[in-house]
C-alpha cells in the first residue's frame, strides 16, 4: 500500500463489531467510520468518500444488498464487502450479483479480510491508472490528427478521395483509421466536426 491513508465505511447493526473493525482496521492504517444503519450509512457516503465499505448483510432498517445498489449507482469505484452472520450460498450469490467485490461470513479471519482489502485497492489504482494513461493516449492521437500538417494532409488526400466518391468527412475518417490504425468514437466525432 501506498503512504496514502485508504478510508473505510464499516456498516453494522451490532456496536461491539463495529468497535473491533474499526480498531482492527486502524492499526492497518485506515481511516474507519461507522454506521449502524442503512440509513447513517447511505447518508454517510453521500458526505464522504469512501474507498471500501464493509457492510452487514442484515440491518434493522434495509438489507445489506439494498445499500450496496445504491453504492454501487453512487461510487462504482468503491471497494465494497458483504458480510454476514448467516452463512448461506443465496446471501453470497445475492451479494456477489449486486455488486459486491467479496463476501465474508462472521467470525471474520481478519488476516484475509485485510489482505482482501489491500488486493481489492490495489486492483482497483491500478485499473484507474490504467483507465488514466489509456484516456492521455486517446487524447494525444486526438491532438496529432487535429494537428495543421495532418490536417493539410488529410484535406488534400480527401480532395482526391472525392474522385471515388467519398465525401471529405468520410475521407478524412479514412485517412485516419489508416494513418493511426484504428479511430475511436471519439476521434471519429472530432474529425466529422
Amino acid at each position: 500500500m501506498t503512504q496514502r491513508s485508504y478510508r473505510v465505511l464499516i456498516i453494522d447493526d451490532d456496536t461491539e463489531i463495529l468497535r473491533v473493525f474499526s480498531k482492527i482496521l486502524q492499526l492497518e492504517g485506515f481511516v474507519t467510520e461507522t454506521a449502524a444503519n442503512g440509513q447513517e450509512a447511505l447518508s454517510k457516503a453521500k458526505a464522504s468518500f469512501f474507498d471500501v465499505f464493509l457492510i452487514d448483510i442484515r440491518l434493522p432498517d434495509m438489507d445489506g444488498t439494498e445499500i450496496l445498489g445504491e453504492l454501487q449507482k453512487s461510487d462504482p469505484t468503491s471497494v465494497k464487502i458483504m458480510v454476514s452472520g448467516q452463512p448461506s450460498t443465496e446471501n453470497a450469490i445475492k451479494a456477489l450479483n449486486s455488486g459486491a467485490n467479496a463476501f465474508f461470513t462472521k467470525p471474520v479471519d481478519f488476516g484475509i479480510l485485510i489482505k482482501n482489502i489491500k488486493d481489492r485497492i490495489q486492483e482497483r489504482d491500478k485499473k484507474q491508472r490504467t483507465e488514466k494513461n489509456l484516456d492521455q493516449w486517446v487524447k494525444l492521437r486526438i491532438s496529432k490528427v487535429q494537428s495543421n500538417e495532418y490536417s493539410k494532409f488529410a484535406d488534400e488526400a480527401a480532395n482526391i478521395f472525392g474522385f471515388f466518391g467519398l465525401n471529405k468527412t468520410k475521407a478524412r475518417i479514412y485517412i485516419a483509421i489508416n494513418v493511426l490504425g484504428a479511430a475511436t468514437a471519439s476521434e471519429i466525432a472530432s474529425l466529422s466536426r
